[in-house]
């Protein structure tokens, strides 16, 4: 009896954990809807305009953007792990907190579609990619 119990509870755990490793396939990317592709400098003006309501003091902030690059991301489970797919720009911004020191260089990536900011992420400590919005 329990090792019929314990055998179902490790292939239930198995197939979760499957799905949750599980990315998308090569014909899902190849057939993703990436949208228009948008300018390196509106990229870069739509980023600052997005921290500039997020960050304590925006007029301090210090950028270093990356080169804009088809690509996609991947979202949470909660999402369903949908597949956002667009163009993708990665941006280190330094800007001071609340007590007026420079927080250090904090990375981000964003991705556009069609000319949208549709899908923002932070990279925490650990490196994972952690969503905005």
């Amino acid at each position: 009896m329990f090792t019929q119990l314990y055998r179902f509870i490790a292939v239930v755990s198995f197939a979760f954990l499957a799905g949750c490793a599980s990315g998308p396939t090569p014909q899902q990317i190849a057939a993703a809807d990436y949208g228009t592709a948008i300018d390196q400098d509106q990229a870069e003006e739509r980023i600052k305009q997005y921290f500039s309501g997020t960050l304590k003091d925006p007029y301090s902030a210090q950028y270093q953007f990356g080169a804009i690059q088809k690509g996609y991301v991947i979202g949470s489970a909660i999402e369903g792990k949908q597949l956002y797919a667009g163009y993708l720009i990665t941006a280190n911004v330094n800007a001071k907190n609340s007590y007026g020191g420079y927080t250090g260089n904090q990375g981000y990536q964003f991705l556009f579609q069609n000319g949208a900011l549709v899908k923002g992420l932070k990279m925490s400590p650990g490196g994972m990619m952690m969503p905005l919005f």
